[in-house]
């Protein structure tokens, strides 16, 4: 059963559930329970208490009766010591709390057993009997007197073993005095018992999202690349990025070229052909070099807007969000895909236009000297174009789980350290 990113679809009575399963199996010496049937009904209270506290964490029957091969009966002997801290006065009086600490304004007032506290009438532990008693009785008292008609009505649907109500409680209104309970107001109680566990397991809230399931398929869309370069400064610079490339390989070819001129025209005036020869080549370093600058600065500037972008939308997501979404993944978004859009993004755009520019300008070249190489160039474009749609789509595939199937780890790693410290 998935239960969300700290129990965040777990009420408060499963999330204390879980957390006593964690320490049964943790299998420790010392045991500290801060109030965990506070949230739980009577019933689950009286269970966890007698069954989870008592015969596991202290007296470990289970793992006695492992160790004794299921013969027999397991000697109950206390196998820990548990510190419970706790306002449910009903279990103080069971016969294996060895001893009471009464806390009040940070300090302890009294030590002591159930019985000694509860018989001295000026202890505060008494009081705190007394008052629970009391405030049991006016409850009781002020229940409507047609709570029978409704009982009777549909009382059938009740069932007397989940209704075990005040099953914790004999020993304490005997020692201060026996309260009269009208049968109509136990019903109700017991009845607002299974009402409360009814809703309880029923609302378990939203699901973590699968990020396997809403990952996107198929090709990138064009417009992811259009919000990129939106966010690099718009179109037009990218527009000017891809003159300077067309440009600069311009300028390469046309350096060819003038050697090819410079070697068949003969000039005696070789200072000439030198001079447009470097003036061409110097042209090329210059615009290669403003291109590439020109590229960074892009990618900076829109590495920035989009981090920007990003962090204002986490920021103002509604609680919901994060109800759902488990923290490895916002982490991954914030860490490998910006670190991808920062470093891989902008040397794999400058790679990939400087391999097309020179392929086209190759082509281009060929062409023109040897028209017909024109009839030889289809067939190895169509192979060579079936060959990249099968590479795009397996590794575009490949790169989208390897950046799924980071957020669980990511995940999984703070959990651990939350678990840890």
């Amino acid at each position: 059963t998935e239960i969300g990113e700290k129990g965040i679809t777990l009420s408060g009575g499963q999330k204390a559930r879980v957390a006593l399963a964690r320490a049964v199996y943790h299998d420790a010496d010392i045991y500290l329970l801060d109030d965990p049937l506070a949230a739980v009904d009577a019933h689950v209270g009286k269970d966890l208490f007698n069954k989870c506290i008592i015969d596991e964490l202290l007296l470990g029957k289970s793992k006695l009766k492992r160790q004794q091969g299921h013969s027999g009966e397991s000697k109950a002997d206390r196998n820990a010591t548990v510190v419970l801290v706790t306002n449910a006065l009903q279990y103080l009086s069971h016969s294996m709390v060895d001893k009471i600490l009464v806390l009040g304004d940070g300090c302890v007032e009294e030590v002591g057993t159930f019985k000694e506290l509860s018989s001295d009438p000026n202890s505060r532990f008494s009081a705190f009997l007394k008052t629970m008693a009391e405030t049991s009785t006016a409850a009781i008292d002020q229940v409507p007197s047609d709570i029978d008609d409704l009982e009777s009505s549909d009382g059938d649907d009740l069932s007397e073993d989940a209704l075990d109500y005040g099953g914790d409680e004999p020993e304490v209104t005997k020692i201060i005095h026996d309260a009269p309970k009208r049968s109509s107001s136990i019903k109700l109680s017991r009845r607002n018992s299974i009402t409360a566990a009814k809703e309880e397991g029923d609302d378990s809230g939203a699901l973590m999202t699968d990020e396997f399931k809403e990952r996107a398929t198929g090709s990138v869309d064009h417009r992811v690349y259009l919000a990129w370069a939106k966010a690099g400064g718009g179109v037009s610079v990218g527009i000017s990025i891809l003159v300077l490339y067309v440009v600069g390989e311009s300028l390469n070819v046309t350096s060819k070229w003038w050697l090819t001129y410079w070697s068949q025209s003969a000039g005696s005036n070789a200072f000439f052909y030198l001079g447009i020869y470097a003036l061409i080549n110097f042209s090329a370093i210059f615009a290669t070099f403003f291109r590439l600058l020109i590229f960074i600065f892009v990618g900076l500037r829109a590495s920035r807007s989009m981090f920007e972008r990003l962090l204002d939308v986490v920021l103002e997501a509604p609680m919901s969000f994060f109800d759902t979404t488990p923290i490895g993944r916002i982490i991954n978004r914030f860490s490998k895909d910006l670190y991808t859009v920062d470093e891989q993004l902008v040397v794999t755009g400058r790679s990939y236009l400087a391999t097309m520019i020179t392929c086209c300008s190759s082509i281009f070249v060929v062409t023109a000297v040897t028209p017909k190489f024109l009839f030889g160039l289809v067939p190895i474009f169509i192979f060579y174009l079936h060959q990249q749609r099968f590479f795009a789509m397996t590794y575009r595939e490949l790169k989208r789980l390897d950046s799924v199937s980071r957020s669980p780890i990511y995940a999984l790693l703070g959990e651990t350290l939350d678990g840890v410290l």
